[in-house]
């Protein structure tokens, strides 16, 4: 049976809050713009002259979600979710929070809706699930007062091996990284109108995983930050 990276991180929780105050209310929908910053280092081919095999030094290849971007739209153009194979430049890689499900889009960079990517960029948390909360939280409205963070085991990964190659060929990518994710969610005093701006920020500051690029094997580690800001009304 083909393995995949999905089949691979599928054991573990889909995070419902990518970066949420761990609390007991619906989240608000805080759009959070990921940020990647990494390395791969890919198996090189080997060269046996018949006396010795030599295999060169692993290549190394910077990947940053800028990269991904262009993967994205090579891949969704392929499946025909999108009409380019390129996305304008400045465009952003989020995650948003609906409802306790975490949808990944593509934004231009005036924040306008390009193409959800949900089918290839997945997230889980540990196989246990464990949150460690910090912070105080105000009963009645549930925000944070007026600062939380909760710190979790998160798993990111890409794979595009379900891509079907009807308009384009599939980059031919996956990969997972897996962290300690610091996520602090801070919230405004809401005013007479119940109105509040709510932040978030996640850094995860060493990833490790590793992946197949076009059949070559790779390990990989960097960073991962996300982030967000919105103004809300309390219901």
């Amino acid at each position: 049976m083909k393995t995949t990276i999905k089949s691979i991180i599928i054991t573990g929780t889909v995070v419902g809050v990518f970066l949420t105050l761990a609390a007991g209310r619906v989240q608000a929908q805080v759009t959070n713009v990921i940020l990647l910053t990494a390395t791969s280092l890919s198996q090189q081919g080997a060269n046996d002259d018949g006396t010795t095999t030599t295999t060169p030094a692993p290549n190394k290849t910077s990947v940053t979600t800028k990269l991904l971007l262009g993967f994205l739209a090579r891949d969704e153009f392929a499946e025909g979710k999108y009409g380019a194979t390129n996305f304008p430049a400045g465009s952003q890689l989020v995650v948003v929070n609906d409802h306790g499900c975490p949808y990944f889009q593509v934004l231009t960079a005036s924040n306008t809706f390009l193409v959800d990517v949900s089918d290839i960029i997945l997230v889980r948390e540990g196989r246990l699930g464990n949150d460690i909360f910090s912070g105080k939280r105000n009963d009645a409205t549930g925000l944070a007062s007026t600062k939380a963070t909760d710190i979790r085991v998160l798993t990111i990964g890409y794979d595009d091996s379900q891509v079907q190659d009807t308009f384009g060929d599939v980059v031919g990518l996956g990969f997972y990284m897996t962290g300690l994710m610091t996520s602090t969610t801070t919230d405004t005093a809401p005013t007479s109108a119940k109105v509040y701006t709510e932040t978030h920020v996640g850094k995860m500051t060493t990833a490790l995983g590793e992946g197949i690029y076009q059949g070559r094997p790779f390990v990989i580690s960097g960073s991962l930050n996300v982030s967000g800001k919105g103004t809300f009304t309390l219901p």
